[in-house]
């Protein structure tokens, strides 16, 4: 009875053993369990929490950063359509030998790009609804952008500023004033992700 009391003893501290192997090679684990190492385990845990939260923070990150990177692409698309208001502007202003006719169509063209600028202005400020910049900066980028749009409806048609007003060194004041307000903007939002997003990044490292 012993000796197969002692096999049984053998099958089963065997089988207990080929059971955490198993168990090791599945999950890919040295500890499993609070028995195989209590301390050690206690540490893997706390690591595993803590790349989680890591990785975690540093996809936030990335997401912030492609966030601001759209919002660059409508800022540099709004500065394109400022220099094109100005130069309608200036064209406008040396208007000798212009016709009405081209000069209304001026005036056309110089309502439509205030309607794009309008437009993407406002894409630039939603896409920015992923970035915390700091001391209120979201706030501030968007009311730059709102800024230059509501100077820019003074030169629409009938505004104080229309071609038909004459008033052409003040519309390309207005023009030159929005077009830095959306340079600051810009700036603002680039510096963000130069200085904060990017450098967490890199020192997260995940």
């Amino acid at each position: 009875k012993s000796s197969v009391l002692s096999a049984q003893h053998s099958l089963t501290r065997n089988l207990a053993g080929l059971n955490n192997v198993m168990t090791r090679l599945s999950t890919g684990k040295q500890l499993n369990s609070g028995k195989d190492n209590p301390a050690g385990l206690i540490s893997s845990e706390q690591l595993a929490s803590q790349l989680e939260a890591l990785e975690a923070e540093t996809n936030a990150l990335r997401r912030a950063d492609a966030n601001a990177n759209i919002s660059e692409g409508y800022g540099s698309q709004v500065s394109g359509l400022m220099s094109e208001l100005n130069g309608l502007v200036v064209a406008s202003a040396n208007s000798a030998g212009m016709s009405q006719a081209e000069i209304d169509a001026n005036q056309m063209q110089i309502d439509d790009t205030i309607a794009s600028v309008e437009r993407i202005t406002g894409q630039a400020v939603s896409s920015m609804s992923g970035l915390a910049m700091p001391n209120n900066g979201n706030a501030e980028v968007e009311a730059l952008y709102n800024g230059a749009v509501a100077d820019l409806s003074s030169l629409k048609s009938g505004g104080a500023n229309s071609l038909a007003s004459g008033n052409f060194d003040a519309a390309q004041a207005v023009v030159e004033g929005a077009g830095l307000d959306v340079a600051i903007a810009r700036g603002k939002v680039g510096a963000f992700q130069k200085y904060t997003i990017e450098p967490s990044i890199n020192s997260n490292n995940v």
